[in-house]
């Protein structure tokens, strides 16, 4: 991948001496297991939500191929999956960790005169988060065959600059080429 330094892909890689290299001599059991893991998983998840409880997301990046950015997306996926409505997601990943830290100026959301960190985007994540992955995703036509690319984050308004993601995202990838190849 082009955003991976060789040195995190290097830690992916499974092996039975490392900490939590979950998919060392993984089988279809293991599969199975997991699957109803994260069946359970997601039940309390929902249960924890209906009754009141705080959700905040937060992915475990640099961990089991989950990669920072885009493992945020997967996380606020399996939220919606979980049985949790898009809308309620969003707040899950932005006003709720601002909350629990009690920043009370940003707890709120977007207000007029209140401190605010924005990502515009090509499209709805209410209908899918996809479209917050920075490189975008593939936009498929009604008749089955067109393909548009779509989505994406395109800028990223932080403490008031504004960031042009695209041109961020060539400079990782510049990076990451400038560390080398991953493979001897």
């Amino acid at each position: 991948d082009k955003y991976t330094v060789k040195q995190l892909w290097d830690a992916y890689s499974p092996s039975p001496g490392r900490h939590a290299t979950h998919f060392f001599d993984w089988k279809t059991s293991d599969e199975i297991a997991w699957k109803q893991k994260y069946r359970i998983w997601m039940e309390w998840v929902k249960y924890f939500f209906d009754n009141g409880g705080t959700l905040v997301a937060g992915s475990d990046t640099a961990f089991i191929y989950a990669l920072f950015g885009f493992a945020l997306i997967r996380e606020l996926e399996l939220y919606q999956e979980a049985g949790i409505h898009p809308i309620d997601v969003i707040q899950i990943a932005t006003t709720n960790a601002h909350k629990c830290l009690r920043d009370e100026d940003r707890a709120h959301g977007l207000r007029q005169g209140a401190p605010a960190d924005i990502a515009i985007i090509n499209g709805n994540p209410l209908d899918n988060f996809k479209v917050m992955y920075g490189t975008g995703v593939n936009i498929y036509g009604k008749d089955g065959k067109t393909v548009t690319p779509g989505g994406g984050v395109r800028w990223t308004i932080k403490g008031g600059v504004v960031f042009d993601c695209k041109e961020l995202l060539d400079d990782v990838a510049e990076y990451v080429k400038s560390q080398g190849p991953k493979k001897p």
